[in-house]
């Protein structure tokens, strides 16, 4: 049997060894990286899991303080809350508080309130928001003081709408006042 390159049989077979090599180095290749790429995938995802276990760790050996401290933010939030927001068991005692902040700030500065209506009550997220219209028939001096201590109250309340009028003579201090007054209630 002649081995040369100039022999077609042998040239042919020697071409076809050759290739069948490359294709078994590509598919081997193709396996090899196909397996680390999966390997490499499975320990991400294992390295991942591991530092989401130290942090869960340390999270449960510091328990008592974030207890603790959870404790002490309720607390404060509870303080704030409380002053700023009507709290009540029900809106209507809620509604009534508000009514009665309203009606001691108006005996204060003499303010004569006409008409007092409780508005429906909607909800905010979690919060209540309390509504009343307010129609008062007064001195200008009397309603910017009842205005003033209003706005100084521990309790958030906000004018929603008001409306002044003056009545009569250009001379007279007295308006007619309506307003519609806005606090909310947890």
């Amino acid at each position: 049997m002649n081995f040369s390159l100039s022999n077609d049989a042998f040239r042919r077979k020697f071409l076809m060894g050759a290739a069948l090599v490359l294709v078994l180095m590509v598919v081997g290749r193709t396996i090899v990286d196909y397996r680390a790429a999966a390997v490499r995938e499975i320990r991400d995802v294992y390295e991942m899991r591991e530092l989401e276990y130290r942090k869960y760790s340390k999270l449960v050996a510091n328990k008592e303080r974030y207890l603790l401290l959870q404790a002490e933010l309720d607390k404060a939030e509870q303080g704030i809350a409380g002053s700023r927001f009507f709290s009540a068991k029900t809106t209507s005692l809620a509604e009534v508080r508000f009514q009665e902040l309203i009606d001691s700030l108006a005996r204060e500065n003499d303010l004569a309130i006409n008409s007092r209506k409780v508005l429906k009550a909607t909800e905010v997220g979690d919060l209540k928001e309390l509504r009343v219209s307010v129609t008062s028939h007064t001195e200008i001096g009397a309603l910017n003081d009842f205005l003033y201590d209003l706005g100084g109250q521990d309790a958030a309340v906000f004018v929603e709408s008001m409306e002044i009028k003056r009545l009569g003579d250009p001379t007279d201090r007295f308006v007619t006042f309506n307003a519609v007054l806005k606090a909310y209630a947890l």
